[in-house]
């Protein structure tokens, strides 16, 4: 699936939050979904959660990601750091 499929997808569902999943390091399709979320205006108002398991990478964006109002959930979490993070996402949108 590229990313101006779910692109669309994303544009036309208009979701109050999306989750994103990142397998692998940035350069994965997910860090690129990301990156064109925040630059298009139908989705850059649209709170939004990283999941990763990629520390290293994250640790080295962190300012980067909070300007951008992206909030990081580091693989593995529980259901209550999810949680939290949905509602700080909801809470500051």
């Amino acid at each position: 699936v590229s990313v101006d499929h779910d692109l669309t997808a994303i544009t036309i569902l208009q979701p109050t939050l999306i989750i994103l999943d990142c397998v692998g390091a940035l350069e994965d399709a997910s860090w690129t979904l990301l990156l064109v979320l925040r630059r298009e205006s139908a989705t850059v108002a649209t709170p939004l959660i990283l999941c990763t398991g990629s520390v290293r990478d994250i640790e080295l964006l962190p300012p980067h990601l909070t300007v951008m109002g992206i909030s990081v959930v580091i693989k593995p979490f529980t259901l209550d750091q999810l949680c939290e993070a949905i509602h700080e996402r909801l809470i500051a949108a």
